[in-house]
């Protein structure tokens, strides 16, 4: 699957940041940081999570977390949030 399928989408993640704790979360994939042949360079997620206005977006590296990546292929990109809302 290619990463830049989810472009747009909210997924719901889970990251196992510690041994024994893992936290799930929605987040919108809202950027990409795309690999380069010949370069350490590897799939890099921008996520923007809904409700938290005030955390800045997180780059997450590709592998760091888990979601079922065939249902988010298949789902359609969110709608454009309206002018003015964030």
């Amino acid at each position: 699957i290619n990463p830049l399928q989810f472009l747009g989408k909210t997924i719901y993640f889970e990251e196992t940041p510690h041994p024994g704790y893992t936290v799930g979360y929605m987040a919108r994939v809202v950027g990409l940081q795309v690999p380069c042949p010949g370069v350490d360079i590897e799939w890099v997620l921008l996520l923007r999570r809904p409700g938290y206005p005030r955390v800045p977006d997180e780059y997450v590296d590709y592998r760091a977390v888990k979601f079922d990546e065939e249902a988010a292929a298949l789902a359609l990109p969110d709608d454009l949030p309206q002018k003015g809302i964030h």
